[in-house]
């Protein structure tokens, strides 16, 4: 079980008002970094320098999370993920901080794993993953920054609350002048997760996480399923189905010898044995005995009973979006039973994975959203729209600003109270 970890004291020289903070987001499908200018009030401003992300690693190969390179039987292998992931990433912000005038010492980097991380944990051992975040620490203290938080996020009580906040910070304003907060539900790569305010008793009091900012505050219900995103929910369906009749999730046309397959992390690969026959029948019963597995141990909520309105990201928002419905989401089922047939649909499919993936994962979305145990199957315009990572004013939705905003507004908090606390004479 997930245990909340505590965060490093937050230790900066007097007067210091403005300064540069990274966050590595080490996430189950690829690393990426963001850099940041924090500048201190009761109301922070966490402003978006630059971001970047590769696709391949500095060898060539493909860029598919650091927990990839957890595998205490290939030691060289942990020891390639500083050079070939984190150097190429501190790299790229080194520019910026020149340009800037910033030195590296007086710039904190974070690294912060998610829900590929805990699967990781749980294949490989606690002590395997702390092995790699050591040579992480030291690696970026070599490199000339200053090392911050280097571990793995809780997803319920951190990642999930930091996404909800951002989201809300820049789609609502809830924070400044009383917006109307946003429930989420975000498909990641090996995790689902849902946020939202309530004041429904029955909750489980372990799920709901107290979030204050500039003298605004909510109960925030929010809770990590793993197992239920969209690349370990499709291993799931490729594993029960089997690699013959899980062609029923690919269209008609794909040619089974171009399949990229889903890598089981040091356990091999999932591949299809047969050309692609697209049943949504079939890939919808799949999918949704992955999604009763998890359901019996850990209950899905039903969304519809909430008094908010939901929106989709991340995997829900890429669902959609390929077939321009990012505004109208409970037509998903139609349209992928219309258009998955036909392979001409899918452009590029030989040799892009995440056209690959597209019909498998928007029947993914559908069953959780509308199926059988759908989280909104009663009121399907529960969930309004689904939102991309980047809004029009060129904010970019990452739990990474939304975790140096409320690191900060309780920096900020406690200086106030220490302030106002009586002086002896």
């Amino acid at each position: 079980l997930e245990k909340p970890i505590p965060q490093k004291s937050i230790v900066l020289p007097p007067l210091m008002k403005s300064f540069y903070e990274a966050v590595i987001d080490a996430g189950s499908s690829g690393t990426r970094i963001y850099l940041y200018k924090v500048t201190l009030a009761p109301y922070p401003v966490i402003e978006l320098i630059s971001h970047y992300e590769f696709s391949k690693t500095s060898s060539g190969k493909k860029e598919d999370g650091l927990n990839n390179f957890i595998n205490p039987r290939k030691k060289n292998v942990v020891d390639d993920a500083c050079r070939e992931v984190i150097g190429p990433l501190l790299k790229s912000i080194s520019l910026d901080l020149e340009k800037l005038g910033i030195e590296r010492g007086v710039t904190t980097v974070n690294l912060l794993a998610t829900a590929g991380m805990r699967y990781a944990e749980q294949h490989f051992g606690k002590e395997a993953v702390d092995h790699l975040y050591s040579l992480i620490n030291k690696f970026i203290y070599q490199d000339g920054y200053k090392a911050g938080d280097i571990r793995t996020s809780h997803g319920s009580s951190e990642e999930g609350i930091w996404t909800w906040v951002n989201l809300n910070d820049v789609y609502r304003d809830i924070f400044n002048d009383g917006g109307t907060p946003l429930g989420i539900i975000e498909v990641g790569g090996s995790s689902l997760q849902l946020s939202f305010p309530s004041s429904d008793a029955s909750n489980s009091k372990n799920d709901i996480y107290c979030v204050e900012i500039n003298n605004r505050q909510f109960n925030v219900f929010c809770k990590t399923y793993l197992g239920l995103g969209q690349d370990d929910a499709r291993k799931k369906m490729r594993s029960s189905l089997g690699p013959e009749i899980s062609a029923a999730c690919f269209p008609p046309g794909f040619m089974a010898k171009n399949d990229f397959g889903d890598a089981l992390d040091g356990f091999g690969t999932l591949s299809l044995k047969s050309d692609g026959n697209y049943q949504y029948q079939t890939c919808n019963d799949g999918y949704e005995s992955v999604i009763e597995e998890i359901h019996t141990s850990t209950p899905l909520p039903k969304l519809e009973n909430e008094e908010v309105e939901f929106v989709g990201i991340d995997g829900i928002y890429h669902a959609l979006k390929f077939w321009d419905i990012e505004e109208s989401p409970e037509k998903l089922k139609e349209l992928i039973n219309s258009k998955s047939l036909n392979i001409q649909n899918f452009i590029d499919i030989s040799e892009n994975e995440y056209t690959q993936a597209q019909c498998a994962n928007a029947t993914y979305v559908n069953s959780l959203l509308y199926g059988r145990l759908g989280l909104i199957a009663k009121n399907p315009k529960k969930m309004i729209c689904a939102l991309p990572n980047k809004c029009k004013t060129g904010k970019i939705l990452t739990w990474t600003r939304g975790y140096l905003l409320l690191k900060y507004s309780k920096h900020q908090a406690t200086l106030q109270s220490q302030n106002n606390e009586p002086k002896e004479h």
